[in-house]
């Protein structure tokens, strides 16, 4: 069986690179380049089907994986970086041309990685992901 630190580190990795690729795309003058020659579909796609929520669900991943990638002493302080994170990377788009800022996309953010930490908080305090310490046996 996987060490409960093993699938710590394991996911507080993927974290670090979902937040890398997801940094990429909230800066990047055009995020859709990834796609390629299929730029224009996924582009569609996009704006019929996930622009609303993009950013809600985006951050809603972030806190997921960090949430369970961290320590429970850490929490707080990694919720606290990820707002900072979500509120810099708006106003980062200010100085890219072709993107603009917004406050609704601000409050995706945060929400979106309110309900992710919460998600992860209670899987974690149920086992369910990440399993718990085993308890001691009666003596």
């Amino acid at each position: 069986m996987i060490s409960r630190l093993r699938i710590r580190y394991f996911v507080g990795g993927v974290a670090v690179c979902y937040l890398a690729v997801l940094t990429l795309c909230l800066v990047a003058r055009n995020p859709f380049w990834v796609a390629g020659h299929r730029e224009g579909t996924l582009r569609w796609m996009f704006e019929q089907y996930v622009a609303p929520v993009s950013h809600l669900l985006s951050f809603f991943v972030a806190g997921l994986l960090c949430g369970l990638g961290c320590s429970r002493s850490t929490w707080g302080i990694v919720l606290g970086a990820l707002a900072c994170y979500g509120v810099a990377t708006e106003a980062i788009q200010a100085l890219v041309p072709g993107r603009m800022p917004e406050w609704a996309d601000v409050l995706q953010n945060i929400v979106g990685l309110g309900l992710g930490m919460g998600l992860a908080i209670w899987l974690r305090r149920r086992g369910i992901f990440v399993p718990r310490p085993k308890e001691p046996a009666p003596v």
